[in-house]
């Protein structure tokens, strides 16, 4: 699951400045809605939530400080994953 977040972060960022299609904005918005809603109880999977939520908002309106706090998250998740 580390790499997928580790992808998740990298498609945010791509799709940020329009490098890459919304279909793979749309697959990792289902991946994360997917993941966290299987670990619901965790405080991680309700900040996974929350940013899958900013997916669906940039697709409208992208604002450059959430696209960062949220894909420096999904990175340090993702390289947590791969200690533990």
């Amino acid at each position: 699951m580390g790499i997928m977040d580790i992808l998740a972060g990298i498609t945010l960022i791509l799709y940020h400045y329009d490098l890459i299609a919304l279909r793979f904005l749309l697959a990792f918005l289902l991946y994360l809605v997917i993941k966290s809603l299987v670990f619901i109880g965790d405080l991680a999977s309700t900040i996974e939530l929350g940013i899958s939520i900013y997916f669906v908002i940039i697709i409208f309106f992208p604002i450059t400080i959430f696209t960062y706090i949220a894909a420096i998250y999904l990175f340090q998740k993702g390289f947590t994953s791969f200690l533990t």
